[in-house]
């Protein structure tokens, strides 16, 4: 899919500044005889009526209206996407209310960011923690789609263990769903508890398409250029499946062009109340059930990791320097700053140089790291290793040589510093 993203989804529809959890599939046999039907339709029954709620915007600072199922005591958006537990969303949701709703002057997301809300939980380095449930149906399916990623894109899953869970506090547990025929995920990484409920039946698309939300990606046919493709049959689909065609202009961002084949594309009958199209392309022609990844689906995910998407940059920043995912105000801040470039190189280069410097000076960095300390002696050169160890990953070696410092000593230039380690090809490399 070309996603719309983090903001909240991309090119396909990428996860950006969303992070929710998504239910589509349905029990199916082998996927030559799939029916030619979104799996996520089998959940129509459960899933109405609808309901009214908001998710936090923390690009736009606002609230966003959106409509949802309750589902296994979970809110449901757009058929599979999960925005929370149904108690924390209606206390949310009654909590906005009371403060005059979305539009009202002071009516901000207080304390922890809801579940789902935030655009730059993308896994850092490009990793995904697991760990699969015992009661999973079909590892060695999951096992498959997990390689479909891996062989086409720069992620990487990791088995979560005893013996590095201290190091992946942040993970994805694969388990049997707790609806029938249901297949769920949050869209994203989350920092509470999170996993993909898979049913007995799920196939490799399936499962492929799930993992396609984890690591951000929303359904194609909610782009915000999606009426520029393709047409929706309003008069085809049934009522209870109306909000599961809401374009997410509040949620997603459009990376590449819009992808018919993409993993995430709803097919011509899904949500179909007579079987008739519910979805068809501009002057003619329906739309498949996808069952692999599309060259779309894999740039996507290849630039919505990469270290040059401005998203990712500022996430990333937080992980190296200050070992934690952004807070609001500190993310919309530095993100803005790169927004406010407009695509200018040269003011890119500026403004990712100042975010670093000022993440890797701040309070909290001298915090965890004392030895940072201006008034040392060491200051400087204590200061080069932590840019190694920040940036790099590594500590300094005697094979790195004294240049940085001998650098810094003669010129004093910590942003040509910065910038060196920021644009170095072994930096770089970490995301590829």
């Amino acid at each position: 899919m070309s996603r719309s993203t983090m903001k909240p989804a991309l090119g396909a529809a990428v996860f950006v500044p969303y992070l929710l959890l998504t239910a589509c599939g349905l029990d199916a046999g082998p996927e030559s005889s799939r029916p030619p039907m979104n799996p996520e339709t089998a959940l129509t029954a459960s899933r109405a009526p609808i309901h009214k709620g908001y998710t936090w915007n923390a690009a736009s600072k606002k609230w966003e209206v959106v409509h949802y199922a309750k589902v296994g005591g979970l809110a449901v958006i757009g058929g599979d996407i999960v925005i929370g537990p149904v108690e924390e969303v209606e206390a949310r949701t009654r909590e906005v209310d009371a403060r005059g709703g979305p539009e009202a002057g002071g009516v901000q997301a207080q304390g922890a960011v809801i579940t789902g809300t935030q655009d730059w939980f993308r896994w850092p380095n490009g990793v995904v923690p697991y760990t699969i449930s015992s009661d999973l149906a079909q590892p060695s399916t999951l096992a498959a789609a997990i390689n479909a990623w891996q062989q086409s894109t720069q992620i990487r899953f990791v088995l979560r263990t005893a013996s590095n869970a201290a190091q992946y506090p942040n993970y994805v547990t694969f388990r049997a769903t707790d609806t029938p025929g249901g297949n769920f995920s949050y869209v994203g990484m989350q920092t509470s508890p999170q996993s993909v409920q898979l049913s007995s039946g799920a196939t490799t698309g399936i499962m492929i398409h799930e993992i396609g939300h984890v690591l951000g990606m929303w359904h194609e046919h909610t782009r915000t250029d999606r009426d520029a493709y393709v047409r929706i049959l309003w008069e085809n689909v049934d009522p209870r499946y109306t909000a599961d065609f809401d374009i997410r202009y509040g949620f997603t961002r459009d990376v590449f062009a819009y992808d018919f084949n993409s993993i995430m594309h709803y097919d011509s009958t899904i949500a179909s109340k007579n079987g008739q199209p519910t979805v068809v392309k501009l002057g003619g022609g329906t739309i498949g059930v996808n069952s692999v990844l599309s060259v779309g689906d894999v740039n996507t995910i290849r630039r919505i990791y990469s270290i040059d998407d401005s998203e990712y940059f500022v996430q990333q920043l937080y992980t190296d320097v200050l070992n934690r995912t952004p807070d609001n105000s500190g993310y919309s801040y530095y993100w803005s700053s790169l927004k406010n470039c407009s695509g200018d190189q040269t003011c890119l280069d500026l403004a990712r140089v100042a975010a670093a410097r000022s993440l890797f000076e701040s309070a909290e960095h001298r915090q965890q790291h004392p030895e940072l300390d201006p008034n040392s002696p060491n200051y400087k050169a204590a200061y080069i290793n932590n840019c190694y160890t920040s940036f790099m990953r590594r500590p300094q070696s005697p094979a790195d040589g004294s240049y940085w410092l001998d650098f810094l000593n003669s010129t004093g230039d910590y942003n040509a510093v910065i910038r060196g380690f920021i644009t170095s090809s072994e930096y770089r490399s970490r995301f590829m």
